[in-house]
């Protein structure tokens, strides 16, 4: 019988959280379910029309390092006008914010391993969309969190603080 040892590297493995930060957050799983492990990330990407636009990329994951060997993103949909540049807050299963970021799998996966919650808070503002009764600019808030079975491969050796 001949044993498989799955590997970061693997298109076939999806390892989870690939990067955080407070801009971005970057994970690997099969999204719409056909099998496929996708890398998908959402960050603040903006260009000189629109510098504080959140941009969402999803491409197949091709065998090779997940941060570094996946081929350029394809930027798809964004919500444009932001007017923070901090989205995304990440805790740990004791509910403590983690607070080394930017981590990521090649450089530090004992932070991926132990993220258990992530955070985003978004306020958008378009300077051309004023309230008729105030004449000030409407800002519309979006937050949300989502909690996670993290089995993380980022640390290997080091069991997954929010698997468990």
């Amino acid at each position: 019988m001949v044993s498989f040892a799955p590997t970061i590297s693997d298109a076939r493995v999806a390892v989870g959280l690939v990067k955080i930060s407070a801009t971005s957050v970057w994970f690997e799983g099969d999204i719409n379910g056909t099998g496929v492990v996708q890398s998908v990330q959402y960050m603040i990407n903006g260009s000189g029309t629109c510098p504080l636009c959140l941009q969402r990329s999803q491409i197949a994951k091709v065998t090779g390092n997940p941060l570094t060997g996946q081929g350029a993103p394809d930027w798809g949909t964004e919500v444009n006008d932001l007017t923070t540049t901090t989205i995304f807050t990440y805790y740990d299963s004791n509910g403590n914010a983690i607070t080394t970021l930017p981590a990521d799998i090649n450089s530090n996966g004992a932070v991926l391993a132990s993220v258990k919650t992530i955070h985003i808070a978004l306020v958008v503002q378009n300077n051309a969309v004023i309230d008729l009764q105030t004449q000030q600019p409407i800002q519309t808030t979006f937050e949300g969190e989502v909690s996670l079975n993290n089995c993380s491969m980022a640390a290997t050796g080091v069991p997954p603080m929010s698997c468990q």
